[in-house]
């Protein structure tokens, strides 16, 4: 499995990719705020997709500075994937994703990275 260098706070954690795996079909994936540009996944009553998503192993020991480093409005919550289970991901708030661009279509973040880099 794949594995980096945890985040700019902890260069020396590591995690590891343990999957790829899709949402649920009731979320909407938009960059939140125009200016932050990350991802920010918003579960919607109606006119969800399924979201492409990574699940990494985080040492549970790293969690609090993870958390900690994650900048408003984004969060970790239980996202609801395809087969039915639960897994700790990013969210965002509704009210973060305002002026920010609706790339559900797209099914990915990384499909917006490249399309950005073109």
């Amino acid at each position: 499995m794949p594995e980096r260098a945890f985040h700019q706070h902890q260069p020396t954690c590591t995690v590891w990719c343990l999957a790829s795996q899709c949402s649920a079909a009731k979320y909407s994936a938009d960059t939140a705020r125009p200016l932050l540009q990350r991802p920010g996944m918003v579960r919607v009553k109606e006119g969800g997709a399924a979201i492409d998503m990574e699940v990494w192993e985080l040492p549970a020991e790293h969690f609090g500075s993870f958390a900690d480093g994650i900048p408003a409005p984004l969060g970790i919550s239980k996202v609801k994937l395809a087969d039915g289970s639960w897994v700790s991901g990013f969210v965002c708030v509704a009210i973060g994703v305002e002026g920010g661009t609706d790339i559900t279509a797209l099914g990915r973040w990384r499909a917006w990275m490249a399309r950005c880099s073109d």
